[in-house]
């Protein structure tokens, strides 16, 4: 394994860690866990979005905030063919942070969030299909290709947080191989967590196939109005 996942020095000591005080469930740093409250919030404190829409997976884990030097690496993997930056994201996550490493032990298969025909060949490749690889190359459990997109929706880089939603709902299915992940803990992976709309529908279609756990990675946590 690379050191820092393939960054130099200067690069992996520029990457801000996602340790804000963070809902239990989501992992959204700052949250309106802490509205009004003087303390930090108490372990295990649940935001109030996930209060009353609770996601299908248990637990998301985004160890790194999106900016600086992690930006790059994962703009440079969508948008400028830099496929093999993917390695280095699922490096950093496997070797730098305890909450990956605690939900990928009890990890049974890796399902990537799916991309859509038309960004897909736009693209080349699925960023999130390449860190699940990479991570099941370092756990030693497989990869599933569990999950499809049912329609092309806009980039949600592109919209803002409460159109979300909407834009996902219903766009993932289950493909015919998924059934190979009923009654196994599954951990869906993708490289950005923003508002998490994505990885709720993604999680909601894994729902159907009824695996025993749902459990969601991903390299960088952004704040709601990130611009990709």
């Amino acid at each position: 394994m690379a050191p820092h996942g393939g960054l130099c020095d200067i690069c992996f000591g520029a990457l801000e860690p996602n340790v804000r005080p963070c809902c239990s469930i989501c992992d959204e740093p700052n949250s309106d866990i802490l509205a009004g409250a003087a303390a930090p919030a108490l372990p295990g404190a649940v935001c109030k979005n996930c209060q009353t829409r609770r996601p299908a997976f248990s637990r998301l884990r985004a160890p790194y905030l999106f900016g600086g030097s992690l930006a790059r690496v994962i703009k440079d993997s969508k948008f400028r063919g830099r496929s093999e930056n993917a390695a280095a994201l699922a490096e950093l996550m496997y070797s730098q942070d305890e909450g990956v490493a605690a939900i990928l032990a009890v990890t049974d298969v890796l399902v990537p969030v799916p991309l859509s025909t038309r960004r897909l060949c736009k693209r080349g490749f699925n960023q999130s299909l390449l860190i699940a690889r990479r991570l099941a190359r370092l756990r030693g459990v497989p990869v599933v290709d569990a999950l499809k997109r049912t329609r092309h929706t806009r980039a949600q880089s592109e919209l803002t947080k409460g159109e979300r939603a909407k834009n996902v709902t219903g766009a993932f299915s289950p493909r015919h191989s998924g059934r190979l992940v009923s009654g196994l803990r599954v951990t869906l992976v993708d490289d950005v967590v923003t508002s998490g709309e994505t990885a709720r529908a993604a999680a909601a279609a894994l729902h159907k196939l009824t695996p025993a756990a749902i459990t969601v990675v991903a390299a960088a946590r952004a704040t709601a109005d990130l611009r990709l």
